[in-house]
Order: structure tokens, then C-alpha cells, then sequence
């Protein structure tokens, strides 16, 4: 789990988000509305370039994946003020950046996961 969520953190530090991989991931996780201009943004790329952001929203979305509560309070006051910090925003408006990208991780990894092995992954996180 933990080298997907890299691969996946990696491609939204910046990879090409205009290609497929990217609209299958984007697709599965119904966030349509995600522009690749606020992905590019370079206070939210250098937001995501902290190793403890990068800790935590992967902590997150492992916990979304194992279906256990994602809702650690500590863990989501410190991004959202590091998010506050970086962009100048007030920290309630960090709560959609960390959720898309709670998302977009949650979505690389089902999206790394063979189709074929998709029931036998539903059955051990269950």
C-alpha cells in the first residue's frame, strides 16, 4: 500500500494530470470539478512536497482504504494549517484541498489494483 501511495503522491506532486491515468482517477473518485490548474498550483505543489503533509494525507487515505475513521482531528488541524500557511487562505477553506487529496490517493490505489483482484481486496478490507 504504502509504495502505491507514493506512486500516486508523486504523480500529484506533478505528474502530466491531463493524461488517461489521471481522468480514470479522477472519474473514480466523481471529482470531476478538480482542475489541473489548482492540482499545478505551486503553493499547493509545495504544500504536498512537505514529508509530514505527505505522511499524513497518506495516513488518511490508508485509513479510508482499510475502512477505518479518517477523521483524525490532530492530523487534519495540522494540514490545514500548513495549507493555511503556504497559500494565505484561511484554514477552513484546507478542508477541500485535503479531501481531494485524501481522494485522488485513495483513487490511484484502487485504480493500481487489477481488476481481477478488486473482489478478493473488498473481502480483507470488509
Amino acid at each position: 500500500m504504502e509504495s502505491n501511495l507514493d506512486w500516486t503522491l508523486d504523480r500529484l506532486r506533478g505528474g502530466s494530470i491531463d493524461d488517461s491515468w489521471w481522468r480514470n482517477v479522477l472519474d473514480r473518485m466523481a471529482q470531476g470539478y478538480v482542475t489541473p490548474d489548482f492540482l499545478k498550483a505551486p503553493a499547493l505543489q509545495e504544500w504536498l512536497a512537505q514529508p509530514r503533509v505527505a505522511e499524513e494525507l497518506k495516513a488518511l487515505a490508508s485509513a479510508v482504504i482499510m475502512g477505518r475513521d479518517a477523521s483524525d482531528p490532530e492530523v487534519r488541524e495540522h494540514l490545514a494549517g500548513t495549507y493555511s500557511d503556504l497559500t494565505g487562505e484561511a484554514r477552513q477553506f484546507a478542508r477541500g484541498p485535503i479531501d481531494v487529496a485524501v481522494g485522488i490517493l485513495v483513487a490511484g490505489y484502487i485504480a493500481s489494483i487489477p481488476a481481477d483482484q478488486l473482489a478478493v481486496v473488498g473481502m480483507i478490507q470488509d
